[in-house]
């Protein structure tokens, strides 16, 4: 852990976790007030406008607070092959002569991936958000991408909560919450892929909640976009507990071999696609970056 990572952590989190708990304990009296619970209820019953309404906020916010930019390497390496795949391509082709200027030798395998003997490039990580994003660029409005994403996680976190609970003052009290989080604000405006693995995480809960074959085969290939989205390790760790469940299961044995067979669908697609991109169209890649 870098001293930046560990100040982070240490020093801002902790004052995050202050300010939550600066924010929660008033829970109990708003609980008690007849206009919170108004409001709450409103909410928990017209959720499709307030998805949408944020959605317009959040890609206004997108362009005039983020300045519609990707600040960081993480984010211009998902722009970057959103650009290429909206261009119809799998790679990029750079000067040869030129790719060491153009990207410097400690991102060459980190964050970009860049051949010294073509000039063909693509970025390191995994494509999936990429993907989602390639037809946002291709209309020129790539700012929307994650605040639709937002929009539909809003929709997803009322609906699950309301499926569980049965209570839309609960299901009320779950958005604003989502809605009040900094880091939901943060990556809704932004080019990071977190906004698309809680998408596709709630997506894939919502349809495993009251799981039948047709609804277990969505969630795999719900899935199986999230394990490519930039690296399969969130997706994994957070669906094996609802994959062990419907596992052990008797009653959802046929919903289990669903579930499979829908990860499998574009996972293998994803796998072969990516062994056709990297191996014939970067052969002067250094090994160290392959």
């Amino acid at each position: 852990m870098t001293p930046i990572f560990r100040y982070l952590l240490m020093a801002n989190d902790a004052k995050d976790r202050m300010a939550d708990a600066r924010c929660l304990l008033p829970g109990g009296v708003l609980e008690k007030s007849r206009t919170d619970s108004q409001s709450r209820r409103f909410i928990g019953s017209h959720v499709a406008a307030l998805a949408i309404a944020s959605v317009a906020l959040l890609g206004l916010c997108a362009v005039f607070i983020y300045h519609n930019d990707a600040f960081c390497m993480d984010e211009y390496a998902a722009v970057f092959q959103a650009k290429i795949f909206a261009a119809g391509r799998l790679t990029a082709q750079l000067p040869p002569s030129v790719v060491d200027w153009l990207i410097p030798p400690g991102f060459n395998g980190a964050f970009l991936v860049a051949s010294r003997t073509t000039g063909e490039a693509m970025e390191a990580y995994w494509p999936g958000f990429s993907l989602i994003l390639a037809p946002f660029e291709f209309f020129g409005i790539s700012w929307l991408c994650n605040s639709v994403l937002a929009g539909i996680s809003l929709f997803l976190v009322h609906r699950i909560t309301l499926e569980i609970t049965n209570d839309r003052r609960a299901a009320g009290w779950s958005v604003l919450f989502t809605i009040a989080s900094g880091a939901f604000f943060a990556y809704a405006i932004s080019y990071y892929s977190m906004q698309a693995h809680l998408t596709a995480n709630l997506m894939f809960v919502w349809l495993l909640l009251r799981p039948t074959p047709y609804r277990a085969f969505g969630a795999g290939v719900v899935g199986s976009l999230a394990l490519v989205l930039h690296n399969p390790l969130p997706h994994a760790l957070f669906a094996a507990p609802w994959i062990i469940a419907i596992a052990r299961s008797r009653e959802q044995r046929r919903s289990f071999f669903a579930l499979i067979l829908g990860y499998l669908s574009l996972t293998v697609l994803s796998v072969l696609a990516g062994c056709i991109c990297v191996s014939p169209s970067l052969p002067g890649t250094p090994a160290s970056t392959s």
